[in-house]
């Protein structure tokens, strides 16, 4: 491996649950009925697409509304209180050391990742911080990968994708990449079919870590 990419939300940092109970609230609040497997839907869309996606769903508000109550209610624990996932800091120090080239694609806005991998102390690690919003396509989208790679001077076969959703692992496959699942509650639903997809699947980077030893 010469470059690895991460996505960040229920891969690097425990922010899931985070974003499970707003999208809940926001259509609980408003009497809309949503799918079982809605965290699943939402996690490669990002803000944009999201909203529109709840729109879709029934929920009268428009985009602009729906994203300024989302970063009301998410700004705070981006900021404050979300933490790494188990091994994630030990891990990326590993790979620092043994001169890999990491760069993060995330679904999640500018305002929500940069305060909090800055606060985390892990912001040094990366050579690109991409957002869905920087390049106007979504992790469901092969584009958003062969965009990062060109970025990074990277090859796919020479780069693997760290991700905890099925859609966005089916993507980076698509797109050449060796992938990596990685365990997160929020996507429990899908885990034996990340699995199956999956190059490689962890637990946590603890695991990782474990093999490194």
């Amino acid at each position: 491996m010469k470059y690895a990419v991460f996505d960040m939300d229920g891969t690097l940092i425990d922010s899931m649950p985070v974003w499970s109970n707003m999208g809940v609230d926001i259509l609980k609040a408003n009497g809309v009925s949503y799918p079982d497997n809605i965290l699943e839907i939402l996690t490669p869309l990002g803000i944009n697409k999201g909203s529109e996606y709840l729109i879709e769903l029934g929920l009268n508000m428009t985009k602009e509304e729906i994203f300024l109550t989302e970063v009301s209610y998410a700004a705070k624990y981006y900021e404050e209180s979300i933490p790494l996932k188990k091994g994630v800091m030990e891990y990326l120090k590993s790979l620092k050391k043994a001169g890999v080239k990491m760069s993060v694609l995330t679904a999640s806005p500018h305002v929500f990742i940069d305060p909090c991998l800055k606060r985390l102390k892990v912001d040094g690690f990366f050579d690109y911080i991409v957002s869905a919003e920087d390049i106007g396509v979504t992790k469901s989208e092969v584009k958003s990968f062969e965009i990062l790679l060109e970025k990074m001077g990277a090859e796919p076969h020479e780069t693997v994708m760290f991700d905890d959703n099925l859609k966005a692992l089916e993507t980076a496959k698509k797109a050449g990449l060796i992938t990596c699942g990685v365990y997160d509650e929020a996507s429990e639903g899908s885990m034996e079919e990340i699995k199956k997809l999956a190059d490689m699947y962890i637990e946590s980077f603890e695991n990782l870590l474990q093999r490194l030893r």
